[in-house]
């Protein structure tokens, strides 16, 4: 299993999902009603915990704080097989 975010308008009428950057787990998202921006802390098998803002206006997530370790996950591919 892993998580999705999926964006609503207040009708209840999807808007948008987000694309996260692999099959992981959101730890934790925060932002006020009226910014034109929030955050969310993303983690996976591959990536440790990450901090992304996602902007409304261009409808883009994009990495705001990175945690670096000696590890290159380029050499890994994580599947969800059933």
């Amino acid at each position: 299993a892993h998580h999705r975010v999926l964006m609503y308008s207040l009708l209840g009428e999807l808007v948008s999902d987000v694309e996260l950057p692999s099959i992981g787990a959101v730890a934790s998202m925060s932002g006020n009603p009226e910014d034109a921006d929030f955050f969310l802390s993303f983690y996976s098998f591959l990536f440790p915990r990450q901090n992304y803002r996602y902007d409304f206006d261009r409808g883009q997530l994009e990495l705001f704080q990175k945690t670096d370790t000696p590890f290159d996950p380029s050499h890994y591919v994580v599947r969800q097989i059933f």
